[in-house]
């Protein structure tokens, strides 16, 4: 839906994310790789579809996102997300301008 939504121009516009390659980020039985509700015989409408609940979204010129995966840690019901960038920085030399931007 996010991704839908930001190639309608409806949400962050001008914001990237690089394409997703793994596994869904929410909703996890805790301590657990089971997701929520994968193990009831009967599906009931509370239980929640897995989906990508945790996302990276990035702005910039000059910044570039090289790597995107999810945590395999079974601490909560969610699994995080990193990203990797490298960014090309301006630096400015002028203390006039370094204290107004501090």
């Amino acid at each position: 839906q996010l991704k839908a939504e930001m190639k309608r121009g409806h949400v962050f516009e001008g914001w990237q994310e690089k394409e997703i390659d793994f596994a869904p980020t929410y909703k996890y039985n805790k301590n657990s790789d089971d997701y929520y509700g994968s193990n009831q015989i009967i599906k009931t409408k509370l239980t929640r579809a897995p989906a990508w609940c945790d996302r990276i979204i990035s702005f910039g010129v000059g910044l570039k996102q090289i790597s995107y995966d999810r945590v395999e840690t079974t601490l909560s019901d969610h699994r995080p997300v990193r990203g990797i960038f490298t960014a090309h920085i301006k630096v400015l030399r002028s203390k006039e301008k370094r204290t107004s931007l501090i």
